[in-house]
């Protein structure tokens, strides 16, 4: 099991969103880095210890460009508080180098390539949102399969991260929390290993083979809806025949996003969507850029597992590309077999599948905030009882 860089590209700004809850309300922006938005002080206090060492990292990258710019030594003397316009963004690229990378190791590049088509705006569906609304919540089960899980479960309470400004390693879980609030997403590579991941595709693939998807719905389904997105797919609990392995993968997801929650202030998540099987069957099929949750539904984590063998995205394409908030970068993250993804489901984290050559597999799970979710609810049964009326 490893953490594994991320391509980030400069990216077209959208809507700033507090960096801690989503909110749109009241926003002000960190007055050291011009990027990163809040909607109080609290917020901004309670996401600084992840966020301090990109701030420094973001002043003094502008300091620089002063310097060069006027070759004056002086600082940058524009800090200011309050709602302000967006930063124009920097052509930057955080580049592979097969071992695991702070995002702060960044590299200014001269005439980065821009993206070839036109990025645009972020559709305000929510992925599957009434079909999350009207289903009930599930509860985490993260010793369902304690004992066949020793080994991974071992592997999570162990394993170590290093990361800038830490006086000592830090847990597997502490570095996923630092990473989403830092960067908004967090990858790990050979998540279950080889053999157990193979199950898990035998089972996506029967699944598929037994013609029980459907297509990926979106709040408002039109003659068009194919155009936006392109992926069929099929809800699974990990309880239907044939459906052990998914269940394993659930079962230690839900391990995780506990742990994770103990190290959050800002969430209390005990509750998870069933797991979403999806494939989008090659043919150039896509999603077009978008939010999981734009409208509060509760889904406060997104968990993908990639499925797909010797995957060459330049090839094949499906890249998962996320337009990260505050960071003024889009994260580029490939469908590799064993691959597990976590990113924040709410406005922070605008993304879009590319458009796939090849069949590409994944399972996603939302992890729900309790408080959010029973707002959710509340407003959705209103609705209804308004209509019924």
């Amino acid at each position: 099991m490893a953490m594994v860089d991320t391509v980030v590209r400069d990216k077209t700004s959208v809507d700033p969103v507090c960096a801690i809850c989503g909110g749109l309300e009241s926003l002000q922006i960190c007055s050291g880095c011009k990027e990163t938005w809040y909607c109080g002080e609290d917020h901004q206090k309670s996401h600084w210890r992840y966020h301090k060492s990109v701030c420094k990292d973001k002043d003094e990258m502008q300091t620089t460009k002063l310097k060069n710019k006027h070759g004056t030594s002086g600082s940058a003397n524009n800090k200011t508080d309050g709602l302000k316009k967006t930063p124009q963004n920097n052509d930057v690229l955080l580049k592979s180098n097969g071992k695991q990378q702070s995002f702060s190791e960044v590299q200014e590049l001269e005439g980065l390539e821009t993206a070839n088509r036109l990025i645009m705006p972020a559709s305000r569906e929510g992925s599957s949102e009434a079909w999350i609304l009207s289903s009930a919540s599930n509860r985490l089960n993260p010793t369902l399969y304690e004992k066949e899980t020793t080994e991974v479960l071992r592997q999570i309470q162990n394993a170590d991260y290093k990361i800038e400004g830490a006086e000592k390693p830090i847990s597997f879980t502490a570095n996923i929390v630092s990473n989403m609030f830092k960067y908004g997403l967090c990858v790990v590579d050979k998540f279950l290993r080889v053999q157990r991941a193979e199950k898990i595709l035998s089972e996506v693939q029967h699944l598929h083979s037994s013609g029980c998807f459907k297509d990926g719905q979106l709040v408002s389904q039109t003659p068009n809806s194919e155009r936006i997105r392109g992926d069929k797919i099929t809800w699974v609990d990990g309880t239907e025949p044939g459906c052990s392995n998914i269940a394993y993968l659930i079962s230690i997801l839900d391990k995780i996003i506990q742990r994770v929650n103990c190290e959050m202030d800002s969430y209390k998540i005990n509750g998870r969507t069933k797991a979403m099987v999806a494939c989008y069957p090659g043919n150039g099929t896509g999603y077009v850029r978008h939010i999981d949750n734009p409208n509060r539904d509760g889904r406060v984590i997104t968990c993908i597992y990639y499925l797909n063998k010797d995957w060459n995205a330049r090839e094949k394409g499906g890249i998962l590309r996320i337009f990260p908030e505050g960071l003024n970068r889009v994260a580029e993250v490939e469908p590799l077999f064993d691959r597990l993804l976590f990113f924040w489901s709410d406005r922070r984290n605008p993304h879009e599948v590319q458009p796939a050559f090849d069949t590409r597999y994944a399972i996603t799970v939302w992890y729900f905030d309790e408080a959010e979710r029973r707002e959710a609810i509340e407003r959705y049964e209103s609705k209804g009882a308004e209509k019924a009326s």
